[in-house]
């Protein structure tokens, strides 16, 4: 029987710990020995815990769906706790007994993960999407580069076609989890080169406006660069709950500075509508700084 490499790296970290126990022939000293029996089962008691905690992290949904998953994970912590309450009471007999058992029960817990079958449905649509991103990332920046050549930019562009190509392959192959790791890649990559771009765009400021419409213009175009920072932070995933809960009020304050502008400039009140959609840009330029962008 083949073991995975998982099983044969638990088992050998197993076969390492015992090897580590003195033998009966070496004669220690008795209280040499036993401290060192000590030594070794706190040693498998911290990797049973850190195998335990892999095993809920990366089996979470099987708790659910697979009750001998959850029976073995269940009993081999129960295990845990018992050789910890057996080493607190010096019973290092009982303290062994227990963590064989946990030893085992991870091995057989273990099993599932190694047999958790791929949705490979999830997958196609998350390919799909994610295709879809990059493509409009590259319309975006291939646009941007018609009017402000970037050879960092140009080369970005010949990378991102090359790792969709690498990723169409792995799809074909039915590698769908190595597809959508090149699809992903290449996503973040645009991402952040975009931000760049867009983040030193936002740094240029010109005061000469021939009409206060004109002014409304640049503000407006200033909102939209903006607004696009801010959908390719989001897409980015560097903003959390926390995060996302701090920007909210500025964000909100935005919108309703941004319509009450629109309103007045189809009025052609453009002098008070030229403030809201300053206040807007500034309330959106906050959101950024929270979420960890410098902009002046």
């Amino acid at each position: 029987m083949q073991l995975h490499s998982t099983t044969k790296y638990l088992v050998l970290c197993i076969v390492l710990c015992i090897a580590q126990l003195p033998s009966v022939a070496e004669q220690s000293p008795s209280h040499d020995i036993q401290a060192n029996k000590i030594e070794q089962l706190n040693k498998k008691l911290l990797l049973i815990e850190f195998v335990l905690n892999d095993i809920k992290r990366r089996g979470s949904e099987l708790f659910a769906t697979e009750p001998m998953f959850s029976a073995g994970y269940d009993y081999a912590k129960d295990q845990l706790n018992k050789a910890r309450q057996a080493m607190s009471q010096n019973n290092l007999q009982a303290a062994e007994k227990a963590v064989e058992e946990a030893f085992v029960n991870i091995t057989f817990t273990r099993s599932f993960l190694q047999k958790k079958p791929v949705n490979n449905e999830i997958e196609i649509e998350r390919y799909n999407n994610l295709r879809n991103s990059v493509t409009e990332y590259q319309i975006v920046l291939k646009d941007i580069l018609t009017t402000k050549p970037d050879d960092n930019a140009t080369d970005v562009i010949q990378q991102v076609e090359y790792m969709k190509n690498t990723a169409s392959k792995h799809f074909h192959d039915k590698q769908f989890k190595l597809a959508n790791n090149e699809l992903s890649d290449a996503n973040q990559l645009l991402i952040t080169t975009l931000t760049n771009i867009q983040a030193n765009e936002t740094h240029l400021v010109s005061l000469d406006f021939d009409t206060p419409k004109d002014e409304y213009l640049y503000e407006k175009n200033r909102h939209s660069s903006y607004q696009m920072l801010l959908r390719l932070r989001q897409q980015s995933s560097v903003i959390n709950d926390r995060v996302e809960k701090l920007m909210s009020s500025y964000l909100k304050q935005a919108r309703v500075d941004f319509e009450e502008a629109e309103t007045l400039s189809a009025q052609a009140d453009y002098e008070r509508a030229i403030k809201l959609l300053e206040s807007a840009n500034d309330n959106i330029k906050r959101a950024l700084r929270i979420s960890g962008l410098n902009l002046l």
